[in-house]
């Protein structure tokens, strides 16, 4: 949906389906009042912003079902919500080709019992002092687990590793996301009891600084041999020597990495408060160490949270790490990782017995699992990541507020008018609209975001628009003008109460004339009048210098239709293929007064429900140059000030 732009192959015709009998490069601009480029849902770029959130969808087999066949929508609801997904080769790699910012997860050392290698190199495998082959303590029965653990020193498995690797990437993957990449031993007998393996280069049990150098050395490797390609370990923050990230086999094992992931993240029932080796603020030191390195981490939740696991993410975020919780799914995107906080103002400190750290706007506060109870008030108007007021906030042990700053004076809608017309008379169902206010949003520019199903959202940066209580889909919102899409469900009224909110707060209610249609067509200055935004039959854009012929076919877009039928489905994203919906109300054009044939009058293919497309063929008589266009549906015609050029 969003950029989208769709040509036509070849002439406009009636055999051909409506939907692609035309060429629409700015019909996206003309909803978006070309205000600015697109913004999405948290940051999907590389660009280091540490107020929002780069969220990596960290996946399993479990999630297929999601991206397995996805319709375009909802590949493209991937690309607009996650700034990565880990995901698996070979599954993933005939769909790179709709989402490319993947990396692929590889085990650094675990084998399962049941691969090949396993016959074909049992030497490989680590084994105690009786020789008994040891396993990964992970998956474990009670007397065996589901991967046997390789000897990472050993050259032959080396080097079978990094052409594993090697091929991965080959696919076009852009990095490597390692797991067991553990600088503390982690090896098993099956039973949940660690055994510290025999070095099959010496002969004898190994040793925990000889276990680190081993996998600092093969990091290493791995690094050498894929010099560009993003690495992430999978590793245990508090390895080796204390304070953790101290230890130099740990510190070389992270300049091996460009992103630590600290899997259970902040939420890790083991850590504690205080300052112990196994507290949160000895994991967020680690955090600092590995940032004074030059790399990230990517603060990895388990379980869905709130803002517990967005508060830690924000008291460490520098620019470019990652949050991701592996609850996460298509249909349960949470409308917190969605906020930008803005500048970091510093680091974390302490204040009050939590974590707090302050950002252009907003607060970020946590109190560790295992702390007391406080109740904090800090200076300032502030929202809850759900909306609601959030003056003073009580934090039990395990909790956390991530509180955004409220608009200073009220919200202010001053005018709504049709998008495309720009007339404010009155709306019909499914009218894409423009609300000019003040306070009504942020202060850049936000841009529509479909959901996975295929639907616009009704809530963007905190902003929402509503009907008579019913939540509008967003076109595009900011702090002084808005679009919004009028709900389907005002057909039969005779008004409509407008409602903006912003950060918890509301305006007055607006009262909205409705009536059962009011048709309005986008002109090329999107003011609503001149030049129309029209298209010729061989796909130029209608203008003085490149006329309509009689005869010919051209292509119109507004608002404004009212109901469809099939009946229209608020915020909802035409798909690609006929039938489309049809404009119920009866359908005219005249050109200098002249009627028109009609070849088409309804939904565009791949676009919002309640942007109307008409396809009318230029009728012998007109006069040549600049006439007026109007279309009535209904009774209701559009506005009379629009003009199309003919030859």
């Amino acid at each position: 949906m969003k950029g989208a732009v769709r040509r036509c192959i070849g002439p406009v015709n009636e055999s051909r389906t409506p939907g692609y009998v035309c060429y629409f490069p700015v019909i996206a601009n003309l909803l978006l009042t070309a205000v600015a480029a697109p913004t999405f849902a948290a940051c999907i770029t590389d660009a280091p912003n540490p107020g929002c959130v780069h969220f990596l969808m960290r996946t399993s087999s479990a999630f297929d079902v999601y991206t397995k066949q996805p319709s375009v929508v909802q590949q493209e609801w991937f690309q607009t919500h996650f700034w990565e997904m880990q995901l698996s080769s070979p599954y993933f790699d005939s769909r790179l080709s709709w989402y490319s910012r993947a990396v692929t997860y590889y085990d650094l050392y675990g084998i399962h019992t049941d691969d090949p290698l396993v016959s074909e190199h049992p030497e490989w495998i680590l084994k105690d002092q009786k020789g008994n082959r040891l396993y990964i303590n992970y998956d474990c029965t009670g007397s065996a687990c589901s991967q046997y653990a390789f000897d990472f020193s050993n050259a032959g498995f080396q080097q079978r590793q990094i052409g594993v690797l090697a091929k991965m990437l080959s696919a076009g993957y852009r990095g490597l996301w390692l797991d067991n990449v553990d600088l503390a031993v982690t090896t098993s007998n099956g039973q949940g009891t660690t055994i510290y393996p025999v070095d099959p280069n010496t002969g004898r049990v190994m040793t925990a600084s000889v276990w680190e150098k081993y996998m600092a050395g093969f990091t290493t490797q791995i690094r050498q041999a894929f010099p560009k390609a993003q690495i992430v370990h999978n590793s245990v923050w508090y390895a080796g020597t204390q304070p953790a990230g101290t230890d130099p086999y740990v510190q070389q094992e992270i300049q091996a990495a460009d992103w630590i992931n600290l899997e259970r993240g902040v939420s890790d029932p083991n850590l504690t408060a205080g300052t112990g080796q196994y507290s949160l603020n000895s994991m967020l030191n680690f955090v600092d160490v590995v940032h004074s390195l030059g790399k990230k981490v990517i603060v990895q939740e388990l379980n869905f949270n709130g803002d517990y696991g967005l508060a830690g993410y924000y008291l460490i975020s520098a620019g470019l790490d990652a949050l991701g919780n592996d609850a996460i799914t298509p249909n349960n995107w949470w409308n917190g990782y969605d906020y930008d906080i803005g500048t970091p103002l510093g680091s974390r400190y302490s204040w009050l017995g939590v974590y707090r750290r302050d950002f252009t706007n907003g607060v970020v506060l946590l109190n560790p699992i295992g702390a007391s109870t406080a109740t904090l008030s800090p200076a300032g108007h502030f929202v809850s990541t759900d909306g609601g007021s959030a003056g003073s906030v009580t934090l039990s042990g395990g909790q956390a507020a991530v509180l955004i700053n409220a608009p200073t004076s009220g919200i202010q809608v001053l005018g709504v008018a049709n998008a495309a017309s720009y007339s404010s008379a009155a709306f019909s169902p499914g009218e894409i609209v423009t609300i000019f206010g003040q306070n009504m949003g942020p202060s850049a520019f936000m841009t529509l975001e479909v959901n996975y199903n295929g639907q616009l959202s009704s809530s963007l940066a905190g902003s929402q628009v509503s009907f008579d209580g019913i939540a509008a889909p967003l076109v595009y919102v900011s702090a002084t003008q808005s679009s919004a899409i009028v709900p389907y469900e005002v057909a039969g009224k005779q008004t409509t109460q407008l409602v903006v909110a912003y950060n918890g707060a509301e305006s007055p209610p607006m009262a909205l004339s409705i009536v059962p249609a009011a048709p309005g067509l986008f002109a090329v200055n999107e003011q609503g009048f001149g030049q129309g935004a029209i298209f010729n039959q061989d796909g130029t854009r209608n203008s003085s210098s490149h006329p309509a012929a009689t005869g010919s076919v051209i292509v119109l877009y507004g608002t404004g239709e009212g109901v469809l039928t099939p009946s229209g489905v608020t915020g909802e994203v035409v798909g690609a293929l006929a039938p489309f919906p049809a404009i119920a109300g009866h359908v005219s054009v005249t050109i200098g007064g002249v009627p028109c044939n009609l070849r088409y009058a309804g939904s565009v293919p791949t676009y919002v429900e309640g942007l109307f497309q008409i396809n009318a063929q230029v009728p012998d008589g007109v006069s040549p140059g600049d006439q007026p266009i109007v279309v009535k549906i209904g009774g209701a015609a559009s506005q009379s000030n629009l003009t199309v050029a003919i030859q």
